[in-house]
């Protein structure tokens, strides 16, 4: 019967030092471990003036965040894959 850790660690991850540092942190308690790293995308369109970004720039930039993450939990010793989710509202909610 698998047990708690069996079960991948969720890492959530933007980008900034803390979240670096966090990972850090997490790999020097679970390093060995199964690991997700999350990186939320949120819809965003706007002109900037004729220049058009789309969802898909963004979802494709949070994709690169997401492996950044990722590279960083395995220096950290996790055994990670990146996981990309877009917000149905702001990230913060």
């Amino acid at each position: 019967m698998p047990d708690a850790t069996d079960k991948p660690i969720l890492l959530c991850y933007d980008g900034s030092d803390d979240a670096f540092r966090a990972i850090e942190f997490a790999g020097s308690l679970f390093s060995g471990r199964k690991a997700l790293v999350l990186a939320v995308w949120e819809h965003y369109t706007f002109l900037s003036g004729i220049q058009r970004v789309e969802d898909s720039l963004v979802e494709e930039a949070t994709a690169a965040l997401a492996a950044d993450g990722c590279e960083r939990a395995q220096d950290a010793g996790f055994s990670a894959e990146p996981l990309v989710v877009a917000a149905h509202h702001n990230v913060a909610d």
